[in-house]
């Protein structure tokens, strides 16, 4: 990495319009947490267009301002499977959401990165896709280090403790959700 630049491995978390010619992207990245971006927007795009939850390699570049722009775009992987079920683009829609509200105060970045590209990766098979946000919610608060399995599911009545320990504790393969998840690289 020059100076003024900086490459990333990232999760395409939202695009927004900004100003003129150019789209904000906010970015999350194993090493650099979240980043925010501006990419030019052209009639004549050349290359790959940035895409919500792609998995990308990212080049950029230090603006005179200070701010990033995307010098260059190349996308790994693409979550078509989550634009094709509505359940699955509203909760991983509500999990970027999360990570943009709370990304910029957290220290586990690595963490967050691996649990958000196993959640991608469940969503885009799309079956239950809200039992794959509530086992990526409990996932995000053991990795926040809050006392979710001893204040939350303490306070709920049996049967329902019961219930929502069975949906959590099992890998997503074993409720039949994820054909290509294995005991290692599923959400716990």
């Amino acid at each position: 990495m020059s100076a003024g630049t900086l490459s990333l491995r990232c999760i395409v978390l939202s695009r927004q319009q900004g100003a003129g010619a150019f789209e904000r992207l906010s970015l999350l990245d194993a090493e650099e947490g979240l980043v925010s971006a501006m990419r030019r927007l052209s009639a004549k795009e050349k290359g790959a267009v940035p895409d919500l939850f792609d998995l990308a390699s990212v080049q950029l570049s230090s603006g005179k301002s200070g701010g990033y722009f995307v010098s260059e775009y190349v996308p790994e992987r693409r979550f078509g499977g989550i634009g094709r079920c509505y359940g699955a683009l509203a909760s991983a829609s509500t999990w970027a959401g999360l990570l943009l509200a709370n990304a910029p105060s957290m220290d586990e970045a690595a963490g967050l990165f691996d649990l958000s590209l196993k959640a991608l990766d469940a969503w885009d098979s799309c079956p239950l896709p809200n039992l794959v946000l509530l086992k990526a919610l409990y996932s995000f608060a053991r990795l926040e280090g809050l006392p979710a399995k001893e204040e939350w599911l303490a306070a709920m009545p049996a049967q329902e403790r019961a219930l929502v320990e069975g949906l959590i504790s099992k890998p997503l393969a074993e409720h039949g959700l994820h054909e290509r998840a294995d005991a290692e690289g599923a959400i716990h």
